[in-house]
Formats: structure tokens, sequence, C-alpha cells
């Protein structure tokens, strides 16, 4: 589905794409992340059939926005998301009229 169109029409994640947030968002936990996660993170991301650019705009647009604010809380979470949680989370974000504005204002020309 191109850009405009998951302006108008949102859509709830896909499997692929909720393995790929679920991943995504294990980045924002309030915890040391040592370099072995990271690649091990990478690496099943990479292995999954999706482009970099698909990759990169569910990171900015749908994980970013949900999951940063639990690095900037004293607060914030240690324990591994759970997927259902991930779900809910970003679909409640994408359904969201200024989501979408957001998505709309900063879209690629």
């Amino acid at each position: 589905m191109d850009m405009h169109n998951s302006l108008v029409f949102p859509q709830p994640l896909t499997p692929l794409e909720l393995s790929i947030c679920h991943k995504l968002a294990d980045l924002f936990l309030d915890t040391d992340i040592h370099m072995f996660i990271l690649l091990h993170h990478a690496w099943c991301i990479a292995r999954l059939p999706t482009s970099i650019a698909q990759v990169l705009d569910l990171f900015w647009y749908d994980v970013y926005p949900v999951y940063v604010r639990n690095l900037l809380v004293t607060t914030g979470q240690w324990a591994a998301w759970l997927e259902e949680d991930v779900k809910g989370e970003i679909e409640g974000r994408r359904f969201s009229v200024l989501s979408r504005l957001n998505r709309w204002w900063t879209r690629p020309l």
C-alpha cells in the first residue's frame, strides 16, 4: 500500500510488520543494550522479506513515536514488550487522526 492510501485508509499491522515492530520496540527498553543484542535484532530483521525503506518507515512512523517515551521517564520498562501490547499500541496510534496528519506532513515528496 502506498503512502497516500495508508493516510486515508490506515491498515492494521500485518504479521510481517508486527514482527519488525516487535524487534524495533526492544531498542527502547530502559536497559543497557549490548552490541550482540543489536546485531541479533539486525540479523532477525534482515532475514525477513522486507526492504530497508519499509523498516525505516515502520521505525520512524510507528515504533519511535510510541516507544521513545520509555527512555525519557525515570521508571521505564525493563522487561521485553509483549507482542500483543506492541500491536495494540502501534495500531492505536496508526488509526489516530493526529498520527495520520503527522505522517502526511512529514512524508517524502
